[in-house]
């Protein structure tokens, strides 16, 4: 995790997201990292990989990099700050889809 947070410093502070989107290589990083920790906690690596790609994939839609420091500071939480409900839904939506 502070690996990535470090990419995504680097890269923000860059300037190379003006509209927003992650890297790809931050991206697979964190799929990555989200597999691994997904299938140690029981879930097949025929679901971790979707999985986290559904969750990386809403996370970049629905905060981006603006709002980088937002979602990492966010838990999903349906009753928490807006920032923690934006990341409810997508975790919930990707999980519907397990």
């Amino acid at each position: 995790m502070k690996l990535l947070l470090f990419v995504v410093t680097a890269l923000f502070s860059s300037g190379l997201w003006a509209n927003g989107s992650w890297p790809e290589s931050a991206k697979r990083l964190y799929i990555d990292r989200c597999a691994q920790s997904m299938q140690s906690q029981g879930l097949p690596s025929s679901k971790a990989r979707p999985y986290c790609t559904c969750i990386a994939n809403g996370m970049e839609l629905e905060f981006g990099m603006r709002e980088y420091d937002a979602m990492m500071r966010a838990q999903p939480n349906p009753n928490g700050t807006s920032a923690d409900r934006r990341l409810y839904e997508v975790v919930s939506l990707c999980a519907k889809k397990l």
